[in-house]
């Protein structure tokens, strides 16, 4: 995934995006510390994960955009793939890529 992409889905999640150009690294063992929100250790979002798949579905149903999500992703799914919608949306890194996909035409 693009890390504009990444700094999209972490955004929308309302977390603070950590860029690698952004962390430091310290000498012995890495200790991560962002300049932006002073943490250390901060998280640093891959979004290929079952955690970031749930998280992301949370924060659709929080905004209340998953009536306009689920269409969408059939959309995406249909006369593409042969099998279960189910099956297909539940892969991690596809869900992530389309919530992406989503935001991007539904700002």
């Amino acid at each position: 995934m693009k890390e504009s992409d990444r700094k999209l889905l972490t955004e929308f999640l309302g977390e603070c995006h950590h860029p690698d150009e952004d962390v430091t690294k310290g000498a012995v063992v890495p200790l991560l510390y962002c300049r932006k929100c002073k943490t250390f250790s901060p998280k640093h979002r891959t979004f290929d994960t079952w955690q970031d798949l749930g998280d992301l579905k949370g924060k659709l149903v929080e905004k209340e955009e998953w009536k306009d999500f689920i269409p969408f992703a059939w959309h995406k799914f249909n006369g593409l793939v042969m099998g279960s919608f189910t099956d297909w949306l539940l892969n991690p890194e596809r869900f992530c890529q389309l919530v992406v996909d989503f935001l991007k035409v539904n700002p």
